[in-house]
């Protein structure tokens, strides 16, 4: 996680920008729930270790981003663990995946 240290405390105004910023991605991330639900539970079967890690960094921020994202998030997570058979994909789903990587890991 990266953190912008400054030496002077945010303007109300910055800090009123920043929260008004925030609750409008998480609007927009709210409308597309299902969407991102299931892209969250393609990749979570994934066994490439960096696409893994990346889609932990995106839950995780995600979640910080307001309480509703993190209840989306949290959904996903408690039906995955409740029933396993989510976690895979099934073959009429539509949805092909291809990633494309430098050979480097």
């Amino acid at each position: 996680m990266y953190f912008i240290f400054i030496c002077q405390p945010l303007t109300e105004e910055e800090v009123s920008v920043t929260v008004n910023n925030r609750k409008l991605w998480s609007v927009h991330l709210h409308c597309l729930s299902q969407q991102v639900q299931e892209m969250i539970r393609i990749l979570a079967t994934s066994t490439c270790q960096p696409l893994q890690l990346v889609l932990r960094r995106v839950c995780w921020q995600l979640s910080d981003l307001s309480s509703a994202s993190a209840i989306m998030v949290a959904r996903y997570t408690e039906r995955n663990h409740s029933n396993p058979d989510l976690g895979t994909v099934p073959k009429t789903s539509g949805i092909h995946v291809c990633f494309f990587t430098s050979g480097v890991y």
